[in-house]
């Protein structure tokens, strides 16, 4: 594997400080072909960590559209019922998993 590739594991599912930090999402737009694929069914398997909704958004990965999209439903579920309830806490992922969406021109999807 190359060291973008190296760079991208770690910022994205080792690094303990990434939250804080920031990842390395340079690393991962860099990379190429066979890797960049890999990397894309690493992060599908590692939903709905923010983490892989991000490097999805930023690979503009087609395969995860059907499950950005059923996170993002249950997120505006979650905030639907949390309205008539109390207030919800929840880990705030619609506004992230809107972004790759937002690129399409999804009318389901409005800016």
């Amino acid at each position: 594997m190359s060291a973008a590739f190296d760079r991208f594991k770690y910022s994205f599912f080792d690094d303990p400080l990434s939250a804080r930090d920031g990842l390395d999402t340079s690393s991962l737009a860099a990379l190429q072909d066979g890797e960049r694929a890999r990397a894309e069914t690493m992060l599908l398997a590692f939903l709905p960590d923010a983490r892989a909704v991000i490097g999805l958004g930023v690979l503009r990965s087609r395969k995860a559209l059907a499950a950005l999209t059923a996170l993002f439903d249950a997120e505006r579920k979650h905030q639907h019922h949390a309205r008539d309830e109390r207030p919800w806490n929840g880990d705030g992922h619609a506004s992230v998993i809107r972004e790759p969406f937002r690129r399409r021109d999804v009318r389901r999807f409005p800016h």
